[in-house]
This record gives structure tokens, sequence and C-alpha cells, in this order.
């Protein structure tokens, strides 16, 4: 029986320390770079910036600018 909780801890801990070691850390500004064409005053196709912040290891903000 101590045998079998004791594969149970070290199957969890594997799982546990393996989802760390993948976290991506996300932050920083993001910018798209595309072609646009500017005709007088008007610009035609994609182009902006996303900003993201951290708030918990599952929770984003995006700021769209």
């Amino acid at each position: 029986m101590k045998v079998g909780y004791l594969i149970l801890i070290v199957l969890l801990e594997t799982f546990r320390l393996s989802s760390e070691e993948n976290f991506i850390n996300p932050i920083g500004t993001y910018e798209l770079e595309s072609e646009t064409t500017k005709d007088d005053e008007d610009i035609y196709g994609y182009y902006g910036e996303i900003n993201i912040k951290l708030i918990n290891n599952k929770q984003i903000i995006m700021t769209f600018l």
C-alpha cells in the first residue's frame, strides 16, 4: 500500500514539474508587419500593435492599439 502512495506522489510531482517547464511568457508588445498603401490621408491595409500583460499563469490582458 505504501508503494502505491509513493508511485502516486512521484507521478503527480512529475506532471506538476512538466507543466511549469512548458510556460511561455507572453509579455510584450507585438506589431503586425504587413504591406500598407497610403493614398493622400488614407491608409489601406492591415496594421496595428497588441500589448500583452500577464495577470497570472492563466490570465492575460490584451490592449489593441
